[in-house]
């Protein structure tokens, strides 16, 4: 993916991010992929598949999730059922 292409898909779920969406893909997400070793899923995992953009290069997801972390976490911390734990 080119990054004029990445940058537009990134607003848009920038724009469209809210604690329903995060729920339902993240529900998604659990069903057809299932947890991580370690439970739950990773951040950037979610963005990636919120994307719908499975061929991210790490780089690329990184460069994403960075610009859609607080609007994630602001989301995540309006559901109850999820928390977003931060690592290091």
């Amino acid at each position: 993916m080119h990054q004029e292409e990445l940058q537009k898909g990134v607003e848009r779920l920038r724009i469209s991010l809210s604690p329903d969406l995060v729920e339902r893909s993240m529900n998604r997400l659990l069903a057809t992929e299932g947890e991580e070793l370690g439970g739950g899923i990773n951040a950037m995992r979610l963005v990636r598949y919120m994307l719908g953009e499975p061929q991210l290069t790490d780089e690329q997801i990184v460069w994403a999730y960075d610009r859609v972390k607080s609007g994630l976490g602001t989301c995540l911390e309006e559901i109850p059922s999820l928390y977003y734990f931060f690592g290091d």
